[in-house]
């Protein structure tokens, strides 16, 4: 199962034991939205920790928010296109970003080589926040599945974007929060 870590800007890092743990149970790729306190915003994708852990050292500290998702490939192929995020753009022009953890059978599509998550982002287009908002949490109760949706920008309250969409449950783990916590021995 896929893991989406939510670091709140001002709380401790996920360290090397907890990212690695991570990547074992979902060594399929790796993919981050960053922004900065200045509101700089960072899209990448690895497929190898080694490079994600370098870009981590260098690029995140604790004054970062980010979202980070650890990938195991359910569908589509195992490489860079189908890690996450995947882009979508609003009804009012505003690129957002889609990070999903689970399984949408009806979007993974088997002659695709695109992931579901890639083909629900595909259905987000166009779509005001609200009707974005109102998808997920209905694919989420549907499914079982996590949904976050971040635009770069904006505000912050408590260190957590307010231009953020979350769909499903989540859970704390020394001020992060996850997905799932599977990765650790804890709870799913």
């Amino acid at each position: 199962m896929c893991v989406i870590c939510i670091h709140p800007a001002g709380v401790s890092l996920p360290d090397r034991d907890d990212l690695t743990a991570m990547n074992r149970k979902n060594p399929d790729g790796i993919g981050i939205f960053a922004e900065t306190e200045g509101g700089e915003a960072v899209v990448k994708t690895f497929l190898r920790f080694s490079d994600f852990y370098d870009f981590y050292v260098k690029n995140v500290t604790e004054g970062t928010f980010f979202i980070l998702h650890n990938r195991i490939g359910t569908s589509g192929t195992r490489d860079l296109r189908n890690c996450h995020p995947f882009p979508f753009i609003d009804d009012a022009g505003r690129q957002w970003f889609l990070f999903h953890n689970g399984i949408v059978n009806s979007y993974a599509e088997p002659s695709s080589s695109l992931c579901d998550t890639a083909h629900i982002a595909e259905a987000m287009y166009g779509n005001s926040a609200d009707e974005v908002r109102s998808a997920l949490e209905e694919l989420s109760a549907a499914t079982g599945s996590r949904f976050v949706a971040v635009s770069p920008g904006g505000n912050y309250t408590h260190g957590v974007k307010n231009d953020l969409i979350s769909a499903g449950t989540f859970f704390r783990l020394r001020g992060n929060i996850y997905s799932n916590l599977y990765w650790c021995g804890g709870l799913g």
